[in-house]
């Protein structure tokens, strides 16, 4: 194997190792709740102009956030 492809799998295998890295980052969601919808899951605390119903902030692996978005828009 030449050192050119040597670099490409070191690279090839640096991005694969940084995105699972990055999947299982613990993030703190912000959830807010209202009569038992979930009006709102994101990274940043929700605006204290608007009224989300009761909030919390729950710590789970990026990838589970990730998950949790993707079903929050598919249900608009």
């Amino acid at each position: 194997m030449t050192s050119n492809g040597i670099a490409i799998l070191a690279f090839i295998s640096l991005c694969v190792g940084l995105f699972y890295m990055n999947l299982n980052r613990v993030v703190s969601v912000h959830f807010c709740d209202s009569n038992g919808v979930s009006t709102y899951v994101n990274t940043t605390a929700p605006p204290q102009e608007l009224s989300f119903g009761n909030c919390h902030i729950e710590n789970m692996s990026n990838e589970r956030y990730y998950h949790l978005r993707q079903v929050m828009k598919s249900s608009k």
